[in-house]
Parts: structure tokens; sequence; C-alpha cells
């Protein structure tokens, strides 16, 4: 993949970039399959759940700095029984193509996506 042309692609999202895509899947190269010898050279597929908007510290304040997009994060849950670590890792999407962003395992405490996705493994990917 290239890095350049991900990282300007990545440079253009936002929050509207993703939000038709909650309930899609994704797949994410990296996957740890320990029936192969830890191999990580191998993609699982991760849904979409959640797309969240953190407003920038000067609209909190009630300023209007748009010098930056607005900060949002991105929660996933696997699919299968890959286990993904956290770091840079390649996107695959059927309509946003491929790209690279940092996703991280996160714990989820929510009761409510704990009961529609009882064995689900949780990441999130926040983008600034």
């Amino acid at each position: 993949m290239d890095f350049e042309a991900s990282h300007e692609k990545v440079l253009g999202f936002r929050v509207e970039t993703f939000d038709p895509y909650v309930s899609q899947t994704f797949q994410v190269r990296g996957a740890f399959r320990p029936e192969q010898d830890g191999d990580v050279d191998t993609f699982a597929t991760i849904e979409l759940i959640e797309v969240t908007r953190h407003p920038h510290i000067a609209e909190i304040e009630g300023g209007t700095d748009h010098r930056y997009r607005e900060p949002f994060s991105l929660l996933f849950v696997g699919l299968d029984d890959d286990l993904l670590t956290g770091g840079i890792h390649e996107f695959a999407h059927k309509e946003l193509g491929e790209f690279l962003i940092s996703l991280n395992p996160v714990l989820v405490r929510s009761p409510g996506l704990l009961k529609s996705h009882p064995h689900g493994r949780f990441y999130e990917s926040v983008i600034g």
C-alpha cells in the first residue's frame, strides 16, 4: 500500500465519510491467528458499529476555531476469532477503498453493545 496516497486520503476523512458505513464490514490486515503459527499477514473482518464526534475545545468554550477537522472516533467489533493488535493497520472497504489508520483494542462496558455483541472483540480508531 502506498503510504503517501493513504495519508492524503485519511486527511480528507470526516465524520460524514464514515456515517453511511455504520453496520458495514471492513477487512483489516494484520490479524493474529494462533493456528497459523501466529501469522499476521491475514485479514480480519470487523464491523463499524459507531461513529462518535469529539468537539474541539474551542467549540466547547464557545469559540468557532475551524482550522482543524473535527476529531472523531470509530468503534468496530470483530466478527471472527482473529485478534488484532494495536497499531497502524491496512483497511479495505468496498466503497472507501484501501487506507491505513491506527486501530486499538478497547474494553467496552456499554450493556447495549455487550448484549448485541456478547462475544465480540472491540476496536477503536481515533482520528483528530
